[in-house]
């Protein structure tokens, strides 16, 4: 069907992953997002809606949630469709200053810098696998630390080589992105990934009546590469996500 996470493009699935992250650093907890999520966001990225734009919205929506308990409240990128709807409905009804400064070319090599930057060191990594919060974390840190170090200092340099327009970049971190995520499952034991993946079923166990078997695949894989970076923390990679536009 095409409505199914797996039938989207590459560019669709950067969009999306970059939203929930957004989504989930504003709302200060981890939450999954459903596929009626997924497709949200595929209709803004559809109707041509600038990420920027989109989390800028949510940015002020979650600014006016000043109680924590009203934050915890907005569970899904549904609740932000009729705000994101009225201004981009401004933009292009108006047209003119906003517009164009959305329009405007990026900075590429300072993004592609601040990417690099933000990725781990080995002495970084090597810490890390010093000791975590629990035992998963150990059990990470342990079994990747070494294996990764040098992979690590490879994709920073790949990512300070990129050059040409913003598509072109933008599709070439995409995927280094896959790749890298894919090698570090790799790198993972049998054991290790075991227990990564019990860890995250009881995230999956609400939803497993309204997925069919390959979403829930799929979104077992996107949490099993979200836990990963969050243990490892590691920037996703794009023009676009909060460490390439915001610097250190």
């Amino acid at each position: 069907m095409s409505d199914k996470p797996s039938d989207a493009s590459a560019s669709d699935h950067a969009y999306f992953q970059d939203l929930e992250a957004a989504f989930i650093r504003l709302r200060g907890a981890p939450l999954l997002l459903s596929p009626a999520d997924w497709q949200v966001a595929k209709r803004w990225r559809r109707e041509g809606v600038p990420l920027e734009l989109v989390v800028r919205v949510m940015e002020r929506v979650f600014e006016r949630q000043a109680e924590p308990d009203k934050k915890a409240g907005i569970r899904s990128l549904r609740y932000f469709r009729s705000a994101v709807a009225g201004a981009w409905r401004r933009i292009l009804e108006l047209g003119g200053g906003e517009k164009e400064r959305l329009a405007e070319p990026v900075d590429i090599a300072a993004r592609l810098e601040r990417l690099a930057a933000a990725l781990p060191t080995r002495a970084g990594l090597l810490e890390a696998s010093a000791g975590g919060s629990d035992r998963l974390s150990d059990l990470l840190g342990a079994a990747l630390a070494e294996a990764i170090a040098e992979p690590v200092e490879e994709l920073a340099k790949k990512i300070l080589s990129l050059s040409g327009s913003a598509r072109t970049v933008e599709a070439e971190l995409q995927r280094l992105d896959r790749a890298f995520m894919e090698r570090l499952r790799e790198e993972l034991d049998a054991p290790t990934l075991a227990a990564l993946e019990e860890s995250l079923q009881d995230s999956l166990a609400g939803l497993s009546e309204r997925m069919g078997g390959d979403i829930r695949d799929q979104t077992l894989g996107l949490l099993l590469r979200r836990r990963l970076r969050q243990e490892l923390e590691l920037p996703v990679l794009s023009l676009f996500s909060s460490e390439a536009r915001n610097p250190r």
